[in-house]
């Protein structure tokens, strides 16, 4: 009896190893594992330091996510909601666990923006919880960049009026696309027509024409009506009175008589002169009815 008892006593003293050097054999190795890599997690600061053209946020990251020391992290701002990090309103740095601050640059005054925090790493991008803020108003003026573009009009009121866009959209483009001959319709010429004057051009001529010539897309109402800048997508070819406004309001300033060389198209057409628009013309800033095949420059504009 006492030699069985030792038997069966070292017996059980040798299992535990046994069963862990099977389960070592099964497994290929120790079955110790660590958790997989994952997104990293981020919120989104409060807005502070806002003026009339910048503020200040930032975020906070409490997950890295993987085995990086830090990862990819900023912030993105849109004047629409749920900005994210394709657009150009972005500023991006490195930082690991903690809170990180950046400054928002460029903003109009009195304008409403949303701010998201991102982090990234090799598993992929997250986005902090949405904040928003106003920028402080700023004087509205003749001249001043403000709602997306230059102001070249105010009204009475003294806070609506119209900003043109900063840079021409395109040059030696033609008015038409082809389809206005059997779509003739005349359009204004008075200030404040030129988004009524857009929207029936485009209506009529489409986004695109073909025929045996082969396909025609661009043309000028099109280029202003397609035109994206600062998160404002509003804008439209301005009427010959519109035009007139941002020669004489803002010559020498951002539309010199160099700038005219070629023409700045209008949107408005003629009833007695049929297939031909109001066009500036380079030499001496006046305006003349040009056939709609003619070339032209385009600058689109917009109400606030």
């Amino acid at each position: 009896m006492k030699k069985t008892y030792r038997v069966k006593a070292v017996s059980m003293l040798f299992l535990p190893v046994i069963i862990w050097a099977y389960g070592c054999s099964k497994g290929g190795g120790s079955t110790l594992t660590t958790s997989a890599p994952t997104a990293p997690s981020i919120s989104t600061s409060n807005v502070t330091g806002i003026t009339t053209s910048s503020a200040v946020c930032g975020g906070t990251i409490t997950k890295l996510g993987d085995n990086s020391a830090t990862v990819i992290s900023g912030i993105c701002w849109d004047v629409n909601p749920q900005p994210t990090t394709k657009l150009h309103t972005i500023i991006t740095n490195n930082a690991g666990l903690g809170t990180f601050n950046a400054t928002l640059t460029g903003l109009t005054g009195g304008t409403t923006y949303y701010v998201r925090a991102y982090a990234k790493n090799s598993i992929g991008t997250t986005y902090g919880n949405q904040v928003s803020f106003t920028t402080s108003p700023s004087t509205i003026a003749i001249g001043q960049s403000y709602a997306g573009g230059i102001i070249f009009y105010v009204d009475n009121t003294k806070k609506h009026g119209l900003v043109m866009a900063p840079t021409d959209q395109a040059t030696g483009i033609t008015w038409d696309n082809g389809l206005y001959v059997s779509n003739s319709f005349t359009t204004s010429t008075a200030v404040g027509t030129g988004l009524a004057n857009t929207l029936t051009i485009v209506s009529a001529l489409g986004l695109s024409f073909t025929n045996s010539l082969g396909t025609y897309s661009g043309y000028a109402a099109l280029y202003a009506f397609q035109y994206d800048i600062n998160g404002y997508k509003d804008w439209y070819l301005p009427s010959k009175d519109e035009v007139t406004l941002m020669e004489t309001n803002l010559a020498g300033v951002n539309l010199g008589t160099s700038k005219f060389t070629g023409g700045y198209w209008s949107s408005s057409t003629d009833a007695t002169a049929t297939y031909f628009a109001w066009q500036l013309t380079g030499l001496d800033n006046t305006f003349s009815l040009k056939m709609l095949s003619n070339l032209g420059t385009i600058r689109a504009i917009r109400a606030f």
